[in-house]
């Protein structure tokens, strides 16, 4: 593998393809449906946590990348919101974004967590959704984490606050059309529309 080829590396947003994929694999199987073909190292798991792109034999792949893009957090925080902190978060992620720029990775992005709730109606409508505890208010750590992304990972290319997933009238809520399903189907991970 040449390092002059482009190498795209997600770390976190993973998962299976046809059970329920993550971000990432989402975007390369569309890439490759539209015959573009984008090569790809991904580092993430289903329930994966930033201790994983942390280990030296995941770290070692870092020198074939061209451009990561990290999406941990949501399993870091867990379900209540309290299995780490915005400050612990930050310092692991920064440690990993060091690591791929000492691997002369040349743009590192760093994305927001996004909402986690669940739903009665299979995230149809807003009214039916209820946002999980600590996963509700701006004051709340995964919240506070990911509207402050440029202050908790300063040395990232880039911090993406992902609103194209969150409901326009609440932001703790996922994106409804009135479609079951439409841009979550669990209450943790996109779907393909979202």
């Amino acid at each position: 593998m040449k390092k002059e080829e482009f190498i795209f590396c997600p770390l976190g947003g993973s998962g299976e393809i046809e059970a329920r994929p993550g971000w990432f694999n989402r975007l390369v199987t569309a890439a490759f449906e539209n015959n573009e073909a984008v090569a790809q190292l991904n580092m993430g798991v289903n329930g994966s946590k930033i201790s994983l792109a942390k280990d030296p034999a995941y770290q070692h792949y870092f020198q074939y990348v061209n451009e990561a893009v990290i999406a941990y957090g949501t399993n870091d925080f867990a379900i209540a919101g309290d299995s780490t902190t915005p400050s612990a978060l930050s310092a692991d992620i920064e440690s990993v974004v060091t690591a791929l720029k000492s691997a002369s990775v040349g743009n590192v992005t760093v994305m927001s967590t996004l909402p986690r709730s669940t739903s009665t109606d299979d995230w149809a409508t807003i009214a039916n959704q209820t946002a999980l505890e600590a996963w509700d208010e701006l004051t709340d750590a995964p919240i506070e984490f990911s509207k402050n992304l440029a202050t908790h990972v300063a040395n990232a290319d880039q911090h993406v606050y992902v609103s194209s997933v969150r409901a326009p009238e609440n932001e703790f809520m996922w994106l409804v059309n009135g479609t079951a399903d439409y841009s979550t189907k669990d209450g943790t991970n996109p779907t393909p529309a979202g």
